[in-house]
């Protein structure tokens, strides 16, 4: 089980990499933003619109249930789907 978990993570991994080497490289950005614009963009993010974009992109790159559930099982698929939909609403909460 240990070692089919590890073959996962690494195949997720490496079909992700571009998309988290992607966020990670804006996640860098942000700090070299001058104040003046980080403020107003702050605030532009902060609407519900663009958090449900943004979380609902995120969760579709890095899917919760990919954690807990194999995606070949019966109910792998549509597990994450469910994961995904119920942080995405968490996350609406906190907005």
């Amino acid at each position: 089980a240990h070692e089919h978990a590890l073959r996962r993570y690494h195949e997720f991994s490496a079909a992700h990499h571009w998309k988290f080497e992607a966020m990670l490289r804006v996640q860098r950005l942000i700090p070299r933003v001058p104040p003046r614009v980080l403020g107003p963009a702050i605030r532009a993010m902060s609407s519900r619109r663009f958090v449900d974009w943004s979380f609902g992109h995120y969760l579709q790159i890095a899917p919760p249930g990919f954690a807990v559930g194999s995606a070949h099982d019966q109910n792998g698929a549509g597990k994450q789907q469910d994961d995904a939909g119920h942080a995405l609403g968490a996350e609406r909460n906190l907005v």
